[in-house]
């Protein structure tokens, strides 16, 4: 079994519960496509980006109501 969320897409971003944390999971079968888009986002997320152009897209939160 993979872990996957309901749209298909990864988790890419800070944890909501725990801002210290990085996700990037949950890619499912498309994760080696996604790879080199996931370490962009991290490796900037690291490094003190805040924003990419795919970052609410990808974002944890997005399925908080």
């Amino acid at each position: 079994m993979r872990g996957a969320t309901p749209d298909g897409l990864p988790l890419v971003g800070r944890s909501v519960g725990d801002p210290r944390l990085l996700l990037a999971v949950g890619a499912r079968r498309n994760g080696w496509l996604l790879a080199p888009l996931v370490a962009e986002m991290i490796a900037g997320l690291a490094a003190g980006q805040s924003d990419t152009p795919f970052a609410a897209a990808l974002h944890p939160a997005r399925f908080d109501v």
